[in-house]
């Protein structure tokens, strides 16, 4: 700031002296700090006879791919009596103009200029970035269930939002947990009801979280900014509690959200619900067959809403054609998850040591009224999961690299890493690899808990080491105290020993379960974080 200062005074004196030449209209500044989400320029200079406009032009080239270049302009006004110095200073999101930058480092390079609006006049003078290079992984969260966890990632920052209450628990609020690339202290957001679901939007930095009432939540950063009211005319009822509007799962690329809701027009008393967040209007209620699951995901590139569901139905909602297709497949199905860029599709089946696992890229479907659906598929069995509180319960896939976490619930500390296949469209999918384990005591000394239904796990894809991180955190029948980051890869490397379950319990048929002497929090495969 000072060498600014020192500059201007020098031209301002050049100028009083005659040092200069006679020169009208001059832009000698034009700086743009950027991140992978938008950019701010500062743009500055002298001799402006009367109000003008500074267009610039920046341009992103990716290290493979089309160069993206976007222009805009800034009104200027010069200072009255001040030999015509001006700045002027625009913050825009690459997704103003219809821009996203996907998984790569891109170089910045622009040019500013000022043009006198009533004569061919300009000056232009090339933009100085800072940085002049990006690395950008994609910030998302797309496919991932309508848990109780939103994550957010954007740019460097990855920011969790985190219910206090659940289905069978009544406290009010959320607390906003940022985990990368800092620990700061987390924020607390008010509401009048009890929020059970929160999902998030990385390209607009919108979440949207559900009540157990018909409240639903619009919150950007760590502001409420406003409260609409789903269509739920009943209570849904689940093994692990009751809801109004039970869950929310977003859906980054049509910026719309799938609202699971209770439904008395519906012979499954349930249903779900469309929410388009750019007019923040809602769509009318789809009544649902078949039992909305306690976690949905929605497939936005297949335009599918998978919801399996307690009585043993893998249902698909068609949100292209409209439509629901069932696929009796059997179990006591709780929680959906899918690798959407392979579309691989998971079950998990409460009170057992099972998933399922089917491939949608080879789904045909029948219609009807409600229609169905087949594809390849099996239930997988995990020894190592039997230690799981209420069997295989909560899952999520970590966006785009073939890794899961499937964990347990209601007071549970054990969970398990999945590697799934890279590959579809031929045969019966099964996974890969896993490996299985129980979380440490947390740093206040106490044994994890686990937190409710709708199950307090999700993963993500660190936008700064580019690792798969699973997130669970605890809170049984109380707001949760702990964030568990888990290193999904860690997990799997982590060395294993036969004959024990997730749990340290002897068993005959484990065979990928941690080694109980190994240190989880030592090696870097788990870390805590505070939500209190």
């Amino acid at each position: 700031m000072k060498q600014r200062s020192m500059f201007w005074a020098l031209v301002i004196a050049l100028l009083v002296v005659g040092a200069l030449p006679a020169v009208a209209n001059i832009i000698n500044e034009a700086n743009v700090t950027a991140t992978c989400t938008g950019y701010t320029i500062t743009v500055g200079g002298y001799d402006l006879a009367k109000p003008d406009t500074v267009t610039y032009t920046i341009t992103l080239t990716p290290a493979s791919g089309t160069p993206i270049t976007i222009t805009d302009s800034i009104a200027v006004v010069p200072i009255p009596h001040d030999h015509g110095i001006y700045s002027g200073t625009n913050t825009q999101t690459w997704a103003h103009y219809g821009a996203t930058l996907g998984s790569s480092s891109y170089t910045l390079t622009g040019k500013a200029t000022l043009v006198e609006l009533k004569s061919p006049k300009y000056d232009t003078i090339k933009i100085k970035f800072s940085p002049d290079t990006l690395s950008c992984a994609v910030a998302s969260v797309t496919c991932l269930p309508s848990s109780s966890l939103g994550v957010l990632v954007q740019s460097t920052n990855v920011v969790t939002y985190v219910p206090n209450g659940a289905w069978a628990s009544s406290p009010t609020g959320l607390q906003v947990v940022q985990i990368e690339p800092t620990t700061p202290a987390p924020t607390s957001i008010s509401t009048p009801n009890t929020v059970n679901s929160c999902s998030s939007n990385s390209v607009t930095g919108e979440t949207v979280c559900s009540s157990n009432v018909t409240d639903v939540y619009l919150i950007t950063g760590t502001t409420l900014n406003s409260t609409l009211s789903s269509g739920a005319t009943t209570y849904a009822g689940f093994s692990g509690g009751e809801c109004e509007t039970c869950g929310v799962a977003m859906n980054e690329t049509a910026n719309k959200a799938v609202l699971t809701i209770g439904d008395s027009s519906s012979s499954s008393l349930s249903g779900i619900q469309l929410l388009d967040l750019a007019s923040n209007t809602l769509s009318a209620p789809v009544p649902a067959a078949y039992q909305v699951s306690e976690d949905v995901v929605w497939d936005q590139s297949r335009n599918l809403i998978l919801s399996p569901d307690e009585g043993g139905v893998y249902d698909l909602f068609n949100t292209s054609t409209g439509g629901e297709f069932g696929n009796s497949i059997g179990g006591t199905l709780d929680s959906a998850a899918e690798d959407c860029k392979t579309g691989i599709a998971l079950a998990t089946d409460e009170f057992t040591s099972e998933l399922y696992i089917t491939d949608l890229t080879q789904a045909t479907f029948t219609a009807g009224t409600p229609g169905s659906w087949t594809a390849p598929g099996q239930f997988q069995n995990f020894p190592d999961f039997e230690a799981f509180a209420a069997g295989t319960d909560g899952i999520a896939v970590a966006p785009g690299v073939e890794l899961a976490i499937v964990t347990g619930e209601f007071a549970g500390n054990t969970f398990g890493a999945l590697q799934l296949p890279s590959t579809s469209g031929t045969g019966t999918p099964g996974v890969v690899d896993f490996a299985a384990a129980a979380l440490p005591p947390t740093p206040d000394g106490n044994t994890f808990a686990q937190g409710l239904d709708p199950h307090t796990v999700t993963a993500y894809v660190s936008p700064n080491s580019g690792k798969a991180y699973g997130l669970i955190a605890n809170g049984y029948f109380v707001p949760p105290t702990y964030l568990a980051v888990i290193d999904l890869q860690g997990l799997l490397s982590a060395p294993r020993l036969a004959g024990v379950d997730a749990a340290g319990n002897p068993c005959a048929t484990c065979a990928n379960s941690v080694d109980p002497s190994y240190d989880l929090v030592a090696h870097g495969v788990v870390t805590y974080v505070a939500t209190q």
